[in-house]
Order: structure tokens, then sequence, then C-alpha cells
């Protein structure tokens, strides 16, 4: 069975009344009475305290959305990212709002109501500013005003509703303490009802009625006195009543309304801690932006090369001060301009285009050249490179790069490129003058039996005339009717064909002329490569094949080879090489002169082609004396030179191994004393691999 303190208030009063019929229904009455007043004030505490546990949380989201707010601001400053602080501020805003929200619909009254009101306006204000002017700011580049605003404006807001929910959380506390003031007056209400009813009752009853009310009464005490040692400021409260009746129920309530607030207040400590610590960290991240950007300015102020930023439109938005330098202009002159204001017509068209592809690609770019007019009218030669920057959402905004001037290094280029030319061609001139003396000896020859067929064939042509005149002489006769003068003459034609074999003559015309045309074909082709060789400026690239720039330097030397070695061709079938035909022809001819004049005494030059993976190679062997490998590895120094002086320049190499890495091919060389040496000549056959001037 419960004790009597266990049992409802109900049931002990019943038991004082058990007696006293008459008053059962009075006590029942003062009894249900007090029951309802406490059941509207228990469920008034737990209204308070649910409403005290929704302010926390609306405090808690308020600080985390600040946070992220200012996180993603932070983040986006100072590595461009941001995305991560975005999603967690919009989490947080959605929290604040359910928040509020429960909060309006759970006001006890009137005034809570209000004031909650207040704190959702400054929230609006707050998510305003923030989406109206805080984030586009950030998002468009504008992030130094977007701090301002953050920790100016929108912190003096959050200020602000942090104020709010504390005036709120006070009035509730107040109200609390009045509920708690209303509880006390309706237990004294209570004990003075029940003991006018136990006074009024029967003696018998006298016993329980004091046993009942000295239980209730120090509970009640120990409620009070918890109540007075919490309103005091005493820490977590204590409260020892316990039962299942009333008392205990309302223990219970109080424990938990005292718990909720002591809970509150922790909470609202921990606000205040974090928000030093914010701000703290805050002013922290300031100071080490700050030194950040005065160090980025000092190396972009000092660098040699200018540093620049342009928008999606290719527009500057900066320029550093080394535009001054390069282009005569003031950076704020530069800046909403495009680079293609800067340069002539068909410049800006030929890097508009190849811009519009980089941005296409949203890669970045580098050592792109290109011609701009300074202030001053004259051209400057730029050397740019880029790298694009992104929005949180990925869409490109801009390119941010350098620029340098490249003027002077372009123009010892192109000085540098005068001058080979010029050393290829008193290379060309040196050779001709060389083979002259040959060259002369070779056109002698075919002249010669030109000639002498020449002299030949006119002796022909004179017997040709003898014998169109005794024809002639005999048509006459038969014109005239004399048959007699026409047999005469026929006769006498007939005796001078059998003298002069005009069957021999004829078949020796034919001969005659098929060798003076061979003859005349080989002079017109040792003039024109003599010619196409000596030719001085430049040359296109053009599809050639290999083969035929042997044949060519074969032709142009054959004088000098053809009295020191025996000359054997071995040539592949090669496809057409782009290529400077003229060019790769001196090449050969070097190589071929070199191997003729290595011979001591009647030697032995093999030429070969042939195809490697990617490559066309032609090989010129000799096994003349060889080299050691010290004057191996300096042959293709310019000026250097194993013949005597008065033999040789030392450029024809030197030459050669330019020329070969200019077609992007490569030369080698292979030799040992007494073995000989072999010049390898590798060419790409994918004219891409070539470049040109």
């Amino acid at each position: 069975m419960k004790r009597i303190d266990d049992l409802p208030v109900r049931n002990k009063l019943y038991l004082v009344f058990g007696a006293i019929a008459i008053f059962i229904l009075s006590f029942v009455a003062i009894s249900a009475y007090t029951v309802t007043r406490l059941d509207a004030t228990l469920v008034a505490d737990s209204v308070y305290l649910s409403f005290q546990e929704r302010l926390g949380k609306l405090k808690l989201n308020l600080v985390s959305a600040r946070r992220e707010t200012l996180s993603f601001l932070l983040g986006l400053s100072l590595d461009g990212h941001g995305g991560d602080y975005l999603t967690g501020l919009q989490s947080y805003s959605a929290e604040v709002d359910e928040d509020l929200k429960a909060l309006l619909g759970e006001s006890p009254d009137d005034r809570s109501e209000g004031m909650v009101m207040e704190i959702a306006g400054i929230w609006g204000e707050i998510k305003r500013v923030r989406e109206e002017e805080v984030l586009p700011a950030a998002l468009s580049g504008r992030r130094r005003e977007a701090i301002r605003l953050a920790l100016e404006t929108q912190l003096d807001r959050y200020d602000e509703a942090a104020r709010s929910i504390d005036a709120l959380a006070g009035y509730e506390r107040v109200k609390a303490v009045e509920t708690l003031g209303g509880i006390r007056d309706a237990f004294k209400k209570t004990v003075t009802l029940y003991v006018l009813a136990t006074v009024i009752g029967l003696g018998v009853s006298l016993s329980v009625i004091l046993y009942i009310s000295r239980g209730l009464g120090r509970r009640i005490a120990s409620l009070a006195e918890s109540i007075d040692r919490f309103d005091s400021g005493g820490k977590e409260p204590h409260i020892e009543v316990s039962g299942d009746d009333e008392i205990g129920r309302l223990a219970k309530c109080l424990r938990r309304l005292f718990t909720g607030i002591y809970e509150s207040g922790i909470v609202h400590e921990q606000y205040m801690n974090i928000f030093k610590w914010e701000s703290a960290q805050h002013q922290k991240k300031s100071e080490d932006l700050k030194k950040s950007e005065e160090r980025f300015r000092g190396l972009v102020e000092t660098t040699n090369d200018w540093v620049w930023e342009v928008d999606r439109d290719c527009r500057y938005t900066y320029a550093s001060p080394k535009v001054k330098d390069i282009l005569g202009y003031e950076p704020e002159d530069v800046i909403g301009k495009t680079p293609f204001d800067f340069m002539l017509p068909d410049e800006a068209g030929r890097v508009r285009a190849l811009c519009a592809s980089i941005s296409a690609s949203r890669m970045p770019f580098n050592n792109l050249e290109n011609a701009n007019l300074r202030k001053d009218g004259s051209v400057v030669v730029i050397e740019t490179s880029g790298t694009p920057f992104f929005s949180p959402q990925g869409e490109v905004l801009g390119y941010r790069g350098i620029d340098r001037d490249i003027t002077a290094r372009k123009n010892a280029e192109d000085e540098k490129t005068r001058i080979q030319a010029q050393l290829v061609h008193a290379d060309k001139m040196a050779s001709v003058g060389a083979f002259a003396a040959g060259v002369a000896h070779e056109i002698n020859n075919p002249v010669g039996f030109v000639n002498s067929n020449l002299n030949i064939l006119g002796s022909y042509v004179g017997n040709f005339m003898d014998l169109f005149k005794r024809y002639f002489s005999m048509s006459q006769a038969l014109e005239a009717g004399n048959t007699e003068e026409a047999l005469a003459h026929l006769k006498s034609l007939t005796e001078y064909q059998r003298e002069v074999d005009i069957a021999f003559v004829l078949n020796d015309i034919v001969a005659l002329t098929e060798e003076s045309k061979d003859g005349l074909a080989r002079i017109k082709g040792i003039v024109q490569g003599l010619r196409d060789f000596s030719h001085a400026g430049g040359e296109d690239m053009s599809e050639a094949d290999l083969n035929d720039c042997v044949e060519s330097a074969v032709r142009l030397c054959w004088h000098e080879i053809k009295n020191t070695a025996e000359l054997e061709k071995d040539f592949g079938v090669m496809p057409p090489v782009s290529c400077r035909p003229r060019q790769l022809t001196q090449v050969f001819l070097n190589m071929l002169v070199n191997a003729s004049q290595a011979m001591p005494s009647k030697g032995k030059i093999r030429i070969r082609s042939y195809l490697e993976p990617g490559m066309a190679v032609v090989e010129i062997k000799d096994n003349g004396t060889g080299m050691p490998e010290s004057l191996v590895n300096r042959i293709f120094e310019p000026f250097f030179t194993t013949k005597p002086v008065g033999k040789g320049t030392g450029l024809g190499l030197s030459i050669a191994y330019g020329i070969i890495n200019e077609h992007k091919g490569r030369i080698t060389v292979e030799s040992a004393v007494g073995s000989g040496t072999t010049f390898r000549v590798s060419l790409p056959l994918h004219s891409g691999a070539l470049h040109s001037n």
C-alpha cells in the first residue's frame, strides 16, 4: 500500500471528510478549484520552459550564421574559395527562420510576441543587407567593401538582435519568477483552506489533518527554500521534494524550469565567450590580410614585369605601375580598356582571335608575343602570360597575368638571324669560288664536243646544199622538156649521193644532234645548280626529295670528288620532306667536300638514304684518315678547322649544324683515326615539327 504522503491531496482529504458528509462536497469543490489552478500553472511553466529553450537555440543559430558569413568572406579573400562556408551560412539562416516562426507560435503573451517580431525584423534586415549588398560585393570582387559591411553594419545588427534576445529572455525569466510567486500564493491559499476545513472537521480528523498539513508544510517549505536559493543566484538547483502527488509533480516542473533557466545562462556565457574569441580571430585575420596585401603590393610594384587583371570582357580591372615604363601610360589610363586598344588593327584582330580561343578553353597561356603601340607612337613587343580565375560556381571571371617587354631581345634575335644569313651566303660563295675551276672544266668538256659536232653538222649542211643544187637542175631540165640533160643531172645526182653516203649522213645527223642536246643539258644543269646554290636571300619551306638535294650537291662538287674518291650511292625510296632545299644542298655539299679532302689517296665515299620511325636519314661515309675524339667534339664550333691556312673558313659544319637544327632535325658524326668518318643527318617527316622564319 502507498504511504499517506504518496496519496493525492484529494484522497488525503477524503480521509478527513469521511466522517463528516456535510464537508465532503465543499472540500471536493475547494480541492477541484486548487487542482485546476495548479494544472494551469504547470501548463504555463511548461510553456515558459519550452520558450526559454527555443530562445537559447535561436541565439546559437544567430551566432553560427554570423560566424559563417565572416568565414565565407575571409575564405574568399584569402584563397578565392568559400563554397563550404556559404552552404553552412544558408543552413544556419534556415534554422534561424524556423526558430523565429516557432517562437511566434509559442509566445505566451502579446508582449513576448511583440519582442519576437522585433527580433524577426532585425533578422530580416540582416538577411536583406547580406543578400543584396554583402554577398554580391564579395562575389563581384569587392571583398573589402563586403568585409566592411559585415564588420560594421551587420555587426551592429547582430548585437542588436542579441540584446533583444537577452531582453526577451529576461522578461520571460521575470514572468517565470512571477509564476513561481503565484504558485506560492496558490499554495498558501490552499493550505489555509485545508486548515479551515480541518478545524471545521471532526475531532477524529484532527490527527490526520495535523499529519497531512505537517507533511505538506515541510514539502512546500522545501520548494520555497529552493526557489529563494535559486532566486538569490545559486548554482544549478537541487529540489529534494519527491512524490507522485501534485506537489511532487510541481517539484518536477520546477526542477525542469530551474534547469532550463540555468542552462540558458550557460548558453549566454558560452555565446559571450564565442563572441570574444571571434572578435580576437577577426582582428588577427584582418592584420594577417593587411600584411599579405602589403607584401603582394610590394612584390607587384618592384617587379620588372607589368602585372594586370582583366574581367570576362577582357577589360583591365588592375594594372601595376610598371605599365608606365612599358607603354608610357599611367595605370588609371589603362583601367577599363582592352589590350587590343593599344595595338594596330591587324595585330589586334590576330590577338583577339587567339584570346577568344584561350578563354573558351578556360586554360592558362604562356609567352604570347604581341606588338603594342606606346603612348609616344613607337612599337614595343610584349610577351604575355596569364591564368584564369573563377567564381565559387566555377564561372570564369577573368584572367590575371604579366606582360614583359621583349623588344630588345627580338631586335637581337633579328640581328642574329641577319648575321647568320650573311654567314650562310658567304660560305656558299666560298664554296662557289673553290669549285670555280672544277665547274669550268666540267662545262668545257660538253662545250668541246658540242662545238665539234656543230662543225661536222656544218659540213653535212654543205653536202645537202650541193645535192639540192643538182636536184633543182634536173627539175628545171624536166620542166623544159630536155630529157637528155635531165638524165645527165640524174646520173650526177646519183653519183654524188653515193660519194657522200647520204644514208650514213642522215643517221650521223641524228646521233650528233642528240649528243649535242645532252651536252647542252649537262651545261644547263651545272649552271642552274650553281645559280640555285649561290642564290642569296631567304627561302620558303617546300616539299622536296632528299635524294634530289644530295644529287644537286654531287653535281656541284663532282670535279672535286671524281679525282679523289669512288662514289657509291644507295638511295632508298624517300617521301617528300618539308624543308629548304638549297640549305640542305649546302649541308650535303660541305660533308661531301670534307669527305673528298680527307682522302690521302684514292678512296671511297658512300651515300645512303633510308627511313627510320618518323625520320628521313641521309648518311655520308668515307674511308679517309678519320679524326680523334678530341676533334670530333669540336667540329661544329664556328671557325674551327683542321685544314691548313687558306683551305677552309671553319664555318661549313657550324652552318650545317645550324641549318639542321632550324629544321628540327639532328646531325651526328662518328669518326676514329684510320677508320674514316660518318656523318648522319636526320630530318622529321612531319612538317608540323618544323618552324619557319
